[in-house]
């Protein structure tokens, strides 16, 4: 595989792993479509939270300043705020979810 910089070609080996490795879903569509809302939120802010570290890194790190164009580095910035902002709307949907659910419990 070759990662293309501003300046130079540069190739990097190839793994099989990645840090949303630990994340599990149904690999057929028919399976995914069964998967409650209360769940699939909870697979969502999962998978959003181990993109944090990498897309604030790529947006934020000077070392990736001398490799990436202005481009590239203003979408991940605004990407990385579009994150922020769905997590917010996730987390309070899912927190309202919760309370529902544990008022519906006691009553």
């Amino acid at each position: 595989h070759e990662k293309y910089s501003q300046n130079k070609t540069e190739y990097i080996i190839p793994t099989n792993d990645c840090h949303t490795d630990s994340l599990h879903a149904p690999e057929e569509r028919e399976k995914a479509q069964h998967i409650n809302n209360d769940d699939l939120t909870k697979w969502i802010l999962r998978l959003q939270y181990l993109w944090n570290g990498p897309l604030y890194d790529l947006a934020h790190d000077l070392r990736f300043e001398k490799d990436l164009s202005d481009t590239n580095l203003s979408s991940a910035r605004k990407n990385l705020k579009k994150l922020y902002k769905l997590q917010t709307i996730l987390k309070m949907r899912f927190s309202q979810v919760s309370i529902l659910q544990r008022a519906f419990l006691f009553c």
